[in-house]
């Protein structure tokens, strides 16, 4: 495993189960206004939340193992992700309704 496969799927990793279930997103929420708090699992069990990445700018992508488009945009978000980590880019993965099991076997 390379340096570069082994960070980019560290941080696609961390598309873990939301503790609780999914975030609800405020009514009030629009452009331009900071977002809320959460805390994201990853697959080994390592926690991050949205404090610990001030000053990046962070890309959350809910999908699901059943969604073909989301699966198929696996790729493209790993290479994404990797073109862009050196300018402050986190991107992040998201599954909060499948069993981490099975979230691993897609990652």
């Amino acid at each position: 495993m390379t340096a570069r496969f082994a960070g980019l799927s560290l941080a696609v990793a961390l598309l873990a189960i939301l503790a609780g279930g999914a975030a609800q997103v405020p009514q009030n929420a629009s452009a331009g206004t900071p977002a809320p708090a959460f805390h994201l699992t990853d697959l080994d069990g390592k926690s991050v939340s949205l404090s610990d990445l001030r000053g990046k700018v962070v890309v959350l992508d809910f999908w699901a193992t059943w969604c073909g488009p989301c699966v198929r945009g696996l790729p493209v978000a790993k290479d994404t992700t990797a073109a862009r980590r050196k300018q402050g880019v986190a991107f992040y993965a998201v599954n909060v309704q499948e069993p981490a099991d099975k979230v691993a076997s897609f990652m």
